[in-house]
């Protein structure tokens, strides 16, 4: 194990908000998980009752229907994850999480999470608190564009996401913010013929 990826394992478990004590331990217990471009690690009807760590690499939560697939996240180095419905009440999850290039995770298990958290009642507090936030930034950012033009949701982008741009397909990206392909491709044109102008 390298000292990069024993630092993101403890960035994660610090934002936990854990002792040292219960943070070592929870240590122990993550283990690495790899996947190449285009596996997923959770998939639509599956149970998730994990916690994943992006160690390298990126995925992206998206739910399919009969006419596209609808991405509502990206998760990138240093991002935690799980389907939080699924985690926190046992249900089948809507969503899919697919690698879109090759990613190196960790990932704590619930039956871990559960015993550990018996004897350390913080680790539950911790990580719900911290789930709860996230989910609470999620849905926040997808209220906020929804208020927004398509030219405004992808300066968004580009101001919040600047690690993604090269890096995330645009049909992902014009799929995250809500709009067709070519639409997305109407508002780079636009935003580069203004810039060229300038």
């Amino acid at each position: 194990m390298t000292k990069l990826i024993d630092e993101q394992k403890f960035w994660f478990l610090n934002q936990l908000d854990l002792p040292a004590a219960t943070s070592k331990l929870l240590q122990a217990n993550i283990r690495p998980v790899y996947l190449k471009r285009g596996e997923k690690i959770v998939q639509k009807g599956d149970i998730c009752r994990d916690i994943y760590l992006v160690v390298k690499g990126i995925l992206r939560a998206y739910k399919d229907d009969a006419k596209a697939d609808s991405v509502y996240a990206f998760y990138k180095e240093n991002d935690f994850f799980t389907i939080h419905e699924s985690f926190m009440d046992g249900i089948a999850a809507e969503t899919n999480v697919e690698a879109i290039e090759d990613c190196e995770l960790y990932v704590l298990s619930w039956e871990k999470f559960k015993k550990i958290g018996i004897e350390h009642p913080s680790v539950h507090t911790g990580t719900f608190k911290a789930l709860s936030g996230q989910l609470a930034n999620l849905l926040r950012e997808k209220n906020r564009l929804l208020n927004l033009t398509a030219t405004q949701r992808y300066l968004y982008f580009l101001k919040e996401y600047p690690e993604l741009v090269h890096r995330v397909s645009l049909g992902h990206i014009s799929s995250y913010l809500g709009m067709r392909q070519s639409s997305l491709s109407r508002v780079r044109r636009d935003i580069h013929k203004e810039f060229i102008d300038q």
